[in-house]
């Protein structure tokens, strides 16, 4: 969510050329939406198992380790568990009202660290990170590897918000992808079979057709320009 309300805030911005170097619109457009979903992300992902964004795929991963399977049947076979989850997010909720009034100068400070500092602190971290979760050389290398492809991409200003949102959900998309096959013998039809898959067809073109028709315009409105 804060990924696509920072391209629509850029796109009918009047200074596009501020965004990337600390436009308050982006801030605040991508921040807005990213509080406006946490809660929401949830509702998906404990009702039907479909995550909402990176951070809530992550948490998905992490109940399924604990043997928490999302779905219909996960507030009746884990009711106390679900509720102490609810209730935690309240206080989670007072805790960030009290460390956004409190804490806000202090973590604003971050940005006074300078960049050949900070950087090489967050490589550390990442590969740190890469190491710890199967104790090995190979997703070092793996992540090295996709540092190279991410800088490519960001000099060809191509996003790499796409790539990360199939690595994430991709997995399940495929497998989920196959179900739905098989159930259906193979035929296609099951993906048009009711009004609420009809309307995500529908919302899923309307979204193509936006988008083609932003980028068209744009491509437009720069040669012109030139």
């Amino acid at each position: 969510a804060g990924f696509f309300s920072y391209d629509w805030a850029r796109r009918i911005s009047k200074n596009k050329d501020e965004f990337g170097k600390g436009a308050v619109e982006g801030i605040v457009a991508s921040e807005t939406a990213n509080n406006a979903v946490t809660g929401a992300t949830l509702i998906p992902l404990l009702t039907m198992g479909i995550p909402g964004d990176g951070s809530v795929a992550l948490m998905l991963g992490a109940l399924m380790i604990n043997g928490l399977t999302p779905g219909p049947r996960l507030f009746t076979d884990h009711g106390v568990t679900m509720y102490a989850i609810m209730v935690g997010l309240i206080f989670v909720n007072l805790f960030m009202f009290l460390q956004g009034r409190y804490l806000t100068g202090l973590f604003a400070k971050i940005i006074k660290i300078p960049p050949v500092i900070l950087a090489p602190i967050i490589v550390i971290f990442c590969f740190a990170g890469a190491y710890s979760v199967k104790i090995s050389m190979f997703d070092v290398g793996l992540t090295l590897i996709f540092a190279v492809v991410a800088y490519l991409l960001t000099k060809l200003e191509c996003s790499v918000v796409p790539i990360l949102l199939g690595l994430v959900l991709g997995r399940m998309t495929e497998e989920n992808f196959r179900r739905a096959l098989i159930i259906s013998d193979g035929s296609w039809s099951i993906f048009a079979s009711s009004p609420v898959c009809i309307a995500f067809l529908v919302l899923i073109a309307v979204t193509l057709f936006i988008i083609i028709r932003g980028k068209i315009t744009e491509s437009k409105s720069g040669g012109h320009h030139v």
